[in-house]
């Protein structure tokens, strides 16, 4: 990812006028009604003290639903958007975070399939992932141990993993199992399997 060039990286906690010890939730990417970001929305309405930021660029409707579910959950004040970010510079903004967010509705069978590129990104700048249970990437998260999933669709649910997120952000074996696990899903370690499989295909 290289060395961010000087006043690339934003810094998110002054823009938000948040502190360092304020919890931070990140959902990076499009926010859209497929990724369950107003159910996200709910369930950090229910965690006290706790900010949402999604970071990335939101059709100007969907903001208006995100805005308008905040306010009525009372959480107004702590649901907060930013446009996307250069990908040169995109994990120095990701780690600004202390847990990140990766939804989506179960149905159609692509979503449970999928391998959203968020996961890895989380993962690569040592977040914990909230991820949707039943899905492929959730269970990726479960099995590597390095977050907490959930039925994305109920904000209850949400509220309970996102809480489990921000209480193991400073759990050494996790922050290792993080580390281990950006080691393995990189291109770097993954290239040459990816070539293999072309090349064979290729022939």
């Amino acid at each position: 990812w290289g060395t961010p060039a000087p006043g690339a990286v934003r810094d998110l906690r002054a823009d938000l006028g948040l502190g360092p010890a304020d919890p931070l939730v990140l959902f990076q990417g499009a926010a859209n009604a497929n990724r369950h970001c107003t159910q996200l929305v709910e369930a950090i309405a229910r965690l006290p003290g706790v900010h949402l930021l999604f970071l990335g660029d939101v059709a100007p409707a969907f903001a208006a639903v995100l805005r308008d579910t905040a306010a009525a959950a009372g959480a107004a004040d702590r649901v907060h958007l930013r446009p996307a970010v250069p990908i040169e510079v995109l994990l120095a903004h990701t780690r600004q975070a202390d847990a990140g967010a990766s939804l989506l509705t179960t149905e159609p069978v692509n979503h449970r399939l999928t391998m959203p590129n968020k996961v890895m990104e989380y993962i690569a700048a040592g977040l914990p992932v909230v991820a949707t249970a039943g899905t492929a990437f959730g269970d990726l998260v479960e099995r590597l141990g390095v977050g907490f999933t959930a039925d994305s669709a109920d904000p209850v649910q949400l509220a309970a993993a996102v809480a489990a997120a921000l209480d193991a952000r400073r759990d050494p074996a996790l922050a290792a199992r993080l580390a281990d696990a950006g080691r393995t899903l990189n291109w770097g370690a993954a290239r040459h399997r990816v070539v293999e499989v072309y090349e064979r295909l290729a022939a």
